[in-house]
């Protein structure tokens, strides 16, 4: 695991990084991590923004708030990749949905798209970490965003309390986790614990008499597996499609071997039984349109995103620019 020396580096790193003129030699002095200096030499010449930003992405015009914080923007500003493919894909699937739950919402990107192109579609986003769901109001305000409820609690098997880590600073963090040690592992920022509630899909669908949910939007760093448990009689009775992020053990190793003991050797091949005892099809998320899977080990990155629906489609693809035509054939 980090020490605190390292994390101490990171931080400085990124505050450097984060200022209107910075030298990213000093960060590859202080560090001597290859892969941190590359990655920052890719950055040195990218504006990084301050305040509110307009960016054209996956068809839709957004408005996006950062305090040099928000590094999604800076890929979606200079053309590299950052889960264009995912986020029109849901967007598309929203033009037909009465009701969208975002679990994982982090700053709302997703949910802002969905809510964009359905403005009669009810979106309900769930984030705990409260600087990540700040972020996701003043995103929504400044697009003037009014379909979309934000929650603040956490997803789980069954309603309790959840203890979460949760940075210490004021930046926006995009790997919280039910495992503290996945989240202390990955935030720039120390850690400390936090008591949240935790609610099942299944109890808050009951609670609010939702009967026309036709999507959920799964991104919750590994706790995937117990969402999924907790949302079993939505999933048996309404069919919603699931565009759910799967973290490949063995490649998130291969660029992390320091959390061998931090998370499940089998999460991908578990997210598939649940999927397959249901009857439910993977497709996975390409920049070319989505491809029918057999299994969930189709893909060269560590995290992708596979839309689970309870259809299956003639043949292997939906290609990208026919999806919107072709979007029915994956709805319930």
């Amino acid at each position: 695991m980090q020490t605190r020396v390292t994390k101490e580096i990171k931080r400085f790193g990124k505050r450097m990084m984060m200022s209107p003129v910075w030298n990213p030699l000093v960060f590859k002095t202080l560090t001597g991590f290859r892969k941190a200096s590359a990655q920052l030499d890719k950055l040195s010449h990218r504006w990084v923004p301050w305040g509110e930003v307009s960016v054209r992405y996956g068809g839709l015009d957004l408005k996006l708030y950062s305090e040099a914080d928000e590094g999604v923007l800076v890929r979606m500003l200079h053309g590299m990749e950052w889960e264009e493919p995912d986020f029109f894909t849901l967007s598309v699937i929203a033009k037909h949905c009465g009701t969208i739950l975002d679990v994982g919402a982090n700053t709302g990107i997703f949910a802002l798209g969905a809510a964009l192109s359905n403005p009669d579609c009810r979106i309900h986003a769930f984030e705990p970490f409260p600087v990540n769901a700040a972020r996701m109001r003043k995103n929504l305000e400044i697009n003037k965003v009014s379909n979309v409820t934000i929650h603040p609690e956490a997803v789980g098997q069954k309603s309790s309390k959840l203890t979460l880590n949760f940075p210490k600073g004021n930046h926006i963090e995009g790997a919280i986790s039910i495992n503290g040690n996945f989240t202390s592992h990955f935030s720039q920022e120390d850690c400390e614990a936090h008591e949240v509630q935790q609610v099942s899909l299944d109890e808050f669908v009951r609670e609010h008499s939702l009967g026309d949910v036709r999507a959920i939007k799964l991104d919750v760093e590994m706790h995937e597996l117990a969402v999924l448990e907790g949302a079993r009689d939505l999933l048996e009775s309404q069919k919603p499609v699931v565009l759910c992020e799967v973290i490949f053990p063995e490649r998130m190793l291969a660029e992390h071997p320091e959390l061998d003991d931090v998370i499940d050797h089998q999460h991908h091949e578990k997210i598939w039984d649940f999927f397959h005892s249901l009857g439910y099809t993977a497709y996975l998320v390409t920049d070319e349109g989505l491809l029918k899977v057999p299994s969930l080990s189709a893909s060269p990155k560590s995290k992708p995103n596979y839309l689970f629906s309870p259809k299956s489609i003639e043949g292997y693809l939906i290609p990208i620019e026919q999806l919107s035509d072709r979007v029915s054939e994956l709805l319930n």
